[in-house]
């Protein structure tokens, strides 16, 4: 029942206007993404006490994402996923890279708030071909 509940709240895209959180917010979190790939390429020697807890930050962060996608990914027969991840085999090394490079080609979309990023992120890198279309 409970991974059901979370597969259903997670399962219908979310609609956030980018009023609901401020640029701040993601502002913030484009700043611990790049930190943590810093870290992921040999740097994190050279990340003070706060990098490393900006770092620890957007790890959990994005764990959590995640684990929820991969659960969502796991239930094959809802054709309305808008990704499915392939074997449910993401490791956070390599979604917090999807993520960076999201945003490094996206840098339109930097007014949205960090969940819709990462949501976009996901559709873009893995998209399920029987997922129907988004309305204008």
């Amino acid at each position: 029942m409970k991974l059901s509940l979370a597969i259903a709240c997670f399962a219908c895209r979310p609609v956030i206007s980018a009023a609901d959180e401020p640029t701040k917010h993601t502002e913030d979190f484009v700043r611990e993404i790049k930190i943590y790939v810093r870290s992921l390429d040999g740097d994190a020697a050279h990340l003070n006490a706060s990098d490393q807890q900006s770092a620890n930050h957007v790890m959990m962060y994005l764990s959590g994402y995640r684990d929820l996608a991969c659960l969502m990914s796991q239930d094959r027969h809802h054709s309305t996923a808008a990704f499915l991840i392939p074997n449910n085999t993401l490791r956070i090394e390599q979604f917090v890279r999807i993520v960076d490079k999201y945003i490094a080609d996206h840098p339109e979309e930097l007014n949205l708030p960090p969940g819709m990023l990462v949501w976009n992120a996901l559709i873009h890198a893995f998209p399920n071909p029987d997922s129907p279309p988004d309305e204008p």
